[in-house]
């Protein structure tokens, strides 16, 4: 059995090739969103899963090999995929998508980095998702920040949590997360 852990148009679609061709497979995705875009015959976990909860799902599953097609800056999901697979002696594939970076791009080290690299400029986008707007909720006070997420109302309220009204969100899922 194949588990794919997904959350890219990638994921779904090594998934979709991996289901075509014969293999058994699970995909993994954090949210029922993600699962929603997958297709209707492919068996999907929906939820994050830490690294023991990883280990305790490949031994339940018969799990043999994890591909790894989680998005570039899911950093700690593969770190936990890696040693998951470590310790329960099986085969770690990661897919990694061409980076594409613009000459004109600032590149930082990490978010706290980028938000202190924001603080030279007076409007702001965010395509970096809900999950590290932590590091640049300061900016929203002096700073024309704009940000995308999805439209899930849990996203929804973690803005709202952080003080980023409606005003500033862009709730787009966009063309690229489109079946």
């Amino acid at each position: 059995m194949i588990l794919v852990l997904s959350g890219t148009k990638d994921g779904r679609e090594i998934a979709k090739n991996l289901n075509n061709t014969g293999f058994d497979i699970i995909v993994s995705t954090v949210t029922d969103y993600g699962e929603n875009l997958n297709d209707n015959d492919i068996k999907v976990h929906i939820g994050a899963l830490n690294e023991d909860e990883l280990i305790e799902f490949i031994k339940n599953n018969n799990i043999d090999t994890v591909v790894d097609a989680t998005h570039p800056f899911a950093i700690n999901a593969s770190i936990n995929a890696i040693d998951a697979c470590k310790k329960t002696k099986i085969r770690y594939i990661r897919y990694e998508r061409q980076s594409i970076i613009d000459k004109n791009a600032i590149i930082a080290n990490g978010f706290k980095e980028a938000a202190d690299r924001c603080v030279e400029f007076n409007i702001i986008f965010l395509t970096i998702g809900s999950k590290n707007l932590e590091y640049f909720v300061s900016l929203n006070k002096e700073k024309k920040l704009f940000i995308r997420v999805l439209p899930q109302s849990t996203v929804i309220k973690k803005c709202e949590d952080l003080g980023l009204n409606s005003g500033k969100l862009l709730q787009w899922k966009g063309r690229f997360l489109k079946k």
